[in-house]
């Protein structure tokens, strides 16, 4: 059936009148697009904004977008809305966006001291950035600027910068633009490896100035300590910082603050030190995880402790023990009798001292007297002790030589000075820290002849040094009594010129004496003596002009007596007797009152520290036995004569007073003026 084109009118406004008929009714609203389609277009903004370098976000309405955010560069913003322009069925297009300002010259700087403090300043070109900057550093980054303006590549190479400094122990960086300058400092050169790696893959447009300092050359942890014969422990190689080492040299031992390889190394490195020390010689190496022990044990007390230390080494540590014990432990030992031709050693000796070594150094023979030859050598101070002593003993008459650890002893008798001169020569090279005991003999000194006397007015006794020649008994004849020998030794040197003559002159003055002293020495004679008088201090002086020309004279006396003659006065009243004059001490008051039998006092009276003679005493005393029989009277005692007069009872005591003074000693005479009384009470002659 064919249409008529009336129809097709028709039909197209019955399309027009339902299409109204729905909007009428609300089916359809241009103001809300289908969800399908806002989908559809935020997918394909969000695929414009994916590569923005901030946060940049698109905003869907309808067919509208929005562009917000952060832009980089206006750039940017162009190329963002270009985008998006690009995209079909969008509708219209508007940027609310904020531009970032740019930097120029773009420059960070970050400082990593060695106190693990990280400083930054300047720019950072994306918050992006600053997350895995502030992650690989392990520290808040929020002191950067956000700014534009970052060259190609720059945020590679911030990324390369912060692994690198990861590896490093100190870092100084500035990067400006693409230039790049780094002052670090690495543990070791490993770690500088890896830092520089790191550096080495920047982004070819950049420029890197690198300098980098070590900490440590990256050799392993190392100890070398060698112990010599004599103890001395000496010691290089390279410890951690912090680990102490007292009692030992550590100038040829570095430092480092790399750690040790494993736990227990620096207790291993002690121990091994301290093992060290118990052997005579040895050798202690340590490297790394591997401690070496070598060496000579002289004990068994020694080996053991060698055992017992380093069995306390940790087990993560590598031994190596090569120590042999070559000895009992006993020390050394030697005793070296010498009589002036032969010597005859004995005790335990190292090896390298034998018989003949011994008498090389003796320079006499030197005999087996019971030696144990030691296959260890003894320490260098022993070994020296021993040479010195040997040769010291050489100068001796005869002695004896002891050498142990740290003392040597020389006892014995030598010459003469010049003999003790050459001992202390050869002991002058002793080592230092044996302590020496010497005890040597000289038969001469080298002293000069010299003699002291002291005599008590009794005894005698001598000491000094005077030659063979000059014997002390016939000193003695002097004194009339023996000379006690207190000390005197014999000049085997020839004395001094007059010596001799000047001691017996010396020793003649002095028997003169009352006491006293002398001493001769050096040319000079000195004598302190107590005389009896004026007239024996003569004498002495006359003995003491006879000394040999050349000597000098030192003479001090002292007298008991100013010489004048014993005499004795007495006056008695009857009752008292006053006593005067000058009297021997033994014929004092008590004496006079002994004899007289009644009161004595006395007077201007005297004593004088000699003795009288016997005759002067007898008659002193025969006079005073007069005076006694007189009712009162007064007696005179001089040198030669007694003087009595006074009043008697009777003409019978007159004749018993005459007759007793009649037996006076020889040389004395008596003058008697006696007056009897009578009955009557008179005196009469």
């Amino acid at each position: 059936m064919t249409r008529k084109p009336f129809a097709k009118l028709e039909d197209f406004l019955g399309a027009i009148a339902l299409i109204v008929a729905f909007f009428a009714l609300g089916v359809f609203d241009f103001k809300k697009e289908d969800p399908l389609v806002e989908a559809g277009l935020q997918a394909s903004a969000k695929e414009v904004v994916r590569e923005a370098r901030h946060a940049v976000a698109v905003e869907v309405d309808g067919r509208d977008l929005t562009l917000t955010g952060l832009v980089d560069s206006d750039e940017e913003k162009a190329r963002l809305l270009n985008g998006l322009r690009g995209i079909d069925g969008r509708g219209r297009i508007k940027a609310e966006v904020e531009v970032l300002e740019a930097a120029s010259p773009y420059r960070t700087r970050l400082d990593h001291p060695v106190d693990g403090a990280i400083v930054m300043s300047g720019n950072i070109p994306s918050e992006a950035l600053r997350d895995r900057l502030e992650k690989i550093l392990g520290h808040d980054l929020s002191a950067l600027r956000l700014a534009s303006g970052a060259p190609d590549g720059w945020a590679e190479m911030a990324d390369l910068l912060a692994r690198a400094m990861q590896h490093l122990e100190e870092a100084h960086v500035v990067i400006e633009d693409r230039r790049v300058d780094v002052a670090a400092t690495a543990l070791t050169p490993l770690e500088a490896g890896r830092a520089e790696r790191l550096l080495g893959a920047a982004p070819e447009a950049y420029e890197i100035t690198l300098s980098m300092d070590l900490l440590d050359d990256g050799s392993p942890l190392r100890l070398s300590a060698r112990r010599s014969v004599d103890g001395d422990i000496s010691l290089a190689g390279k410890l951690p910082e912090g680990m102490e080492l007292e009692g030992f040299d550590v100038s040829q031992v570095v430092r480092t603050p790399v750690a040790p390889p494993v736990v227990g190394w620096e207790e291993a490195a002690a121990t091994g030190l301290e093992a060290l020390e118990a052997l005579q010689v040895g050798q202690l190496s340590i490297t790394g995880r591997s401690l070496t022990l070598t060496g000579e044990a002289w004990s068994d007390t020694a080996i053991s402790e060698v055992h017992e230390l380093l069995s306390e080494v940790s087990e993560k540590m590598i031994l190596n023990l090569g120590v042999t014990q070559m000895d009992d432990g006993q020390p050394f030992d030697l005793t070296v009798q010498f009589d002036g031709e032969r010597a005859k050693a004995e005790g335990k000796i190292p090896r390298d001292l034998p018989l003949r070594v011994q008498a090389a150094f003796l320079d006499h023979p030197v005999e087996d007297a019971g030696l144990e030859l030691a296959q260890v050598a003894a320490s260098s101070a022993w070994w020296a002790a021993a040479v010195t002593g040997l040769e010291a003993l050489a100068h001796f008459e005869h002695g004896e030589l002891r050498v142990t650890e740290g003392r040597l002893s020389l006892t014995g008798q030598a010459f003469g000075p010049e003999e003790m001169a050459k001992i202390d020569a050869a002991l002058s090279a002793l080592p230092e820290g044996v302590d020496l005991v010497q005890n040597v003999q000289l038969r001469d000194d080298g002293s000069p002849a010299s003699l002291a006397l002291h005599f008590d007015g009794q005894t005698v006794l001598a000491e000094g040094k005077m030659p063979k020649s000059l014997l002390l008994p016939e000193l003695a004849r002097n004194f009339g009594t023996e000379i006690v020998d207190d000390g005197v030794a014999i000049a085997y040197l020839p004395v001094e010129k007059g010596f001799s003559a000047a001691v017996k002159v010396g020793v003649t003055a002095l028997s003169k004496a009352e006491n006293g002293n002398l001493h001769v020495a050096n040319n000079k004679a000195v004598i302190r003596a107590t005389v009896r008088d004026p007239k024996t201090g003569e004498r002495v002086q006359e003995a003491l002009s006879k000394m040999p020309l050349g000597y000098e004279l030192d003479v001090d006396l002292s007298y008991l007596d100013d010489g004048r003659p014993f005499y004795l006065t007495m006056e008695f009243d009857g009752t008292v007797a006053v006593s005067g004059g000058k009297v021997p001490r033994d014929l004092g008051v008590a004496s006079q009152t002994a004899i007289f039998g009644g009161d004595v006092r006395a007077g201007d009276l005297t004593f004088a520290e000699v003795l009288a003679s016997p005759e002067w005493w007898g008659a002193a005393r025969a006079g005073i036995v007069g005076l006694s029989m007189l009712e009162r009277g007064s007696l005179q005692v001089d040198t030669d004569v007694i003087r009595l007069s006074g009043l008697v009872t009777d003409a019978p005591q007159q004749k018993t007073i005459e007759r007793r003074l009649s037996y006076l000693p020889e040389g004395f005479s008596t003058e008697l003026s006696l007056m009897v009384r009578s009955e009557s009470g008179q005196a009469t002659d």
